[in-house]
């Protein structure tokens, strides 16, 4: 058998120092590339007590030793649904920090007791975690201060529609020139409708009438028709400012004039006073309320009774607390002494600090007179 030819003999030293240029060139391109470090906080441990319903803010900065890109942050926990961010995926330059504000709402049903849950901050570069321990405590037994507002004597209406004040039915008029018959009525209303009088008029139904001379129709001592009228119909509108708390209404017939042996005659069916009235008269209060008194809120209590006589039953009433509804059912006919510290609705109240506004109306025909009526602010401490 031939010998084989020999192999090329390797240089063992050439690989590692191959090995070794590539390692350098891997480090030196590592080094080059900075990597993307984690977000530190300097407090790693939030504590709050709060009532139910109760609303408080912390805040927390986040630091970086390198830039930070797409910080998102999220609530784990108990309290998961309780908290906003007032901002969330954003980024930080390098050797900068950016500071967030977390409002917490307690529920307003939630029980006495210590909620915790966590704050996860994760960027590219890794992740930092924010402890939170909430104590829940309702403060029943705590001292409490109360803040009385007296609203005084008012008056809350809502009135639309038409009255007959007063009328007359199946009467003649007559006169002849030696001789005359006429009919007259009255009416009375009130200041209320007479603040929100749209229209008023005279109205007749004429049966029959010979027509020989003028319908006359006299409105508290003025003039308002002098004409000849047929059978039918017959409406006399008003000026308003005349109608009175008590008027009169008479109607005569005038004198054929030159036909003196004959008599003017007007058989009326009916004759009535109207009054149209269209009116909301609500009120409102302002009263103002410190920010301890709004942080240490504890409810409103609201009190009043009800004087003269009222419609029965009362049409619904609704009272807005700065435009949120805090009270919408019929009012009792005597007193009332109820108390909110939420909306209809179960909702916070938005309170202001400074002017609130308390307002108290109707949506459909109704009248109601209070008197003695207080608003009570109730606030611990």
């Amino acid at each position: 058998m031939a010998d084989m030819p020999a192999l090329p003999k390797v240089d063992e030293f050439a690989f590692v120092l191959l090995a070794g240029v590539g390692f350098i060139l891997i480090l030196a391109l590592a080094l080059n590339t900075p990597l993307e470090g984690w977000p530190l906080v300097e407090n790693t441990t939030i504590s709050l007590t709060m009532r139910p319903g109760q609303t408080q803010t912390f805040e927390f900065t986040i630091h970086g030793k390198t830039s930070l890109t797409a910080l998102n942050m999220t609530m784990a926990g108990e309290m998961a649904s309780w908290v906003k961010f007032n901002k969330n995926n954003f980024d930080i330059a390098d050797q900068s920090s950016s500071t967030v504000t977390v409002t917490v709402r307690a529920p307003l049903n939630i029980s006495n007791g210590l909620y915790t849950g966590r704050v996860i901050i994760k960027g590219v570069g890794g992740q930092a975690t924010i402890s939170v321990n909430i104590a829940i405590a309702d403060r029943t037994g705590s001292t409490t201060t109360k803040k009385v507002l007296d609203l005084g004597e008012f008056t809350v209406s809502y009135a639309k529609g038409v009255d007959t004040l007063g009328s007359t039915n199946d009467v003649t008029v007559w006169a002849s020139d030696f001789s005359n018959e006429g009919a007259m009525f009255g009416g009375t209303t009130n200041d209320y409708k007479l603040s929100i009088a749209a229209g008023a008029s005279i109205d007749l139904v004429i049966g029959s009438t010979n027509g020989a001379g003028n319908l006359i129709v006299v409105f508290n001592g003025n003039e308002v028709y002098n004409g000849v009228a047929g059978a039918g119909m017959l409406s006399i509108p008003l000026n308003v400012s005349e109608v009175k708390d008590t008027n009169s209404v008479s109607i005569k017939a005038a004198s054929p004039g030159l036909a003196f042996w004959a008599t003017t005659t007007y058989e009326l069916q009916s004759a009535s006073l109207t009054l149209t009235y269209d009116g909301v008269s609500p009120q409102s209060f302002t009263f103002r309320m410190s920010s301890d008194q709004i942080t240490n809120f504890k409810r409103f209590d609201l009190f009043w009774t009800v004087q003269g006589d009222t419609v029965k039953p009362v049409a619904p009433l609704k009272v807005k607390l700065n435009n949120q509804i805090v009270y919408w059912t019929n009012p009792p006919i005597y007193f009332i002494d109820t108390n909110f510290k939420e909306d209809m609705f179960g909702n916070k109240l938005n309170l202001n600090d400074g002017d609130n506004t308390i307002t108290f109306s109707f949506d459909q025909n109704a009248f109601y007179h209070v008197t003695d009526a207080t608003l009570t602010i109730e606030y611990y401490g």
